[in-house]
């Protein structure tokens, strides 16, 4: 399952051992985006923004400091460090609405897509 956050692209199914972090060249004007998803077959997933971290390290201690905690550690793999850069404004292209395939007991879902997917 692909999953869009921030303009990144996110793939599902990562390793238990330690949570995502995206890794590109960063510049003094990247900061840490940290979310933490829970996937469920039988009810709308959780996604919960935790915070903007100014350096990786800081979004990773806090991974360390939630990931003991009660939610999070029932799925300790949940936790996604994504690199962002400030002042660029995401979704430049507009964006597109589309039915997708039937999630769980639904009949379909509407989802919001980027304009250049079209």
């Amino acid at each position: 399952m692909l999953r869009f956050k921030c303009l990144v692209l996110v793939e599902s199914g990562h390793s238990l051992a330690a949570p995502r972090v995206h890794r590109y060249p960063f510049a003094m004007d990247t900061v840490f985006d940290l979310w933490f998803t829970r996937e469920y077959d039988h009810r709308e997933d959780t996604e919960l923004h935790i915070g903007i971290y100014a350096s990786e390290r800081d979004a990773l201690a806090a991974v360390k400091a939630l990931k003991e905690k009660p939610g999070f550690s029932d799925y300790p793999d949940g936790f996604d460090v994504i690199p962002t850069k400030l002042g660029l404004t995401g979704w430049q292209d507009g964006f597109v609405t589309s039915i997708g395939p039937p999630p769980k007991d639904a009949a379909g879902e509407a989802f919001d897509l980027p304009g250049w997917l079209q």
